[in-house]
């Protein structure tokens, strides 16, 4: 599981419909976000515990601002391609070492506000249907976001139980 993110993204923004003609249309998009992400970048005995992991973990609120394009070659389906920039208005980085068979925090270490990239660009990718109805038309679809770069600007660092100090750069991209 190292190196590898896992968590969640909740946000809630507004999006806009400009259409061009029948077939293209600009749809810019403003969302303010919540992410929580964590990896495991260790697992090893610690003494009075037993075995623990070593979790890295971000909490980052941020603005992406998504000006995206959307085809429809026929009335009812379309697909999307645009950009993504995310601004991190805040973001914080931790570590812990979490019980491996309870999955009680152990204890928490290190706790940095500045290791993570300012902005994340990235690209946006997806399809779907419209509906009319109520006067509206709603849409269901599928859309996914990957980041040019990784979250981590810089290294950081931990300490091992014997002293040791280690350093490491997370080097994975989110992808929702």
């Amino acid at each position: 599981p190292y190196d590898e993110l896992s968590g969640f993204n909740v946000g809630a923004g507004v999006v806009g419909n400009f259409r061009i003609n029948d077939v293209f249309s600009i749809m810019p998009e403003v969302v303010f976000a919540f992410t929580d992400y964590s990896e495991v970048l260790d697992s090893y005995y610690y003494w009075g515990y037993g075995t623990v992991d070593l979790e890295h973990a971000w909490t980052m609120i941020n603005i992406d601002i998504d000006p995206v394009f959307r085809f429809m070659p026929v009335g009812f389906f379309y697909l999307e391609l645009g950009a993504r920039l995310s601004i991190n208005l805040y973001a914080e980085e931790s570590l812990s070492l979490r019980d491996y068979s309870s999955g009680k925090i152990v204890d928490s270490g290190a706790i940095d506000w500045d290791t993570c990239n300012s902005f994340l660009p990235g690209v946006i990718f997806g399809f779907g249907f419209s509906v009319e109805g109520l006067k509206h038309r709603h849409d269901l679809g599928l859309r996914f976001a990957l980041d040019f770069t990784s979250i981590e600007d810089s290294r950081s660092y931990y300490y091992d139980v014997q002293g040791g100090e280690h350093s490491f750069k997370t080097s994975v991209r989110r992808f929702e």
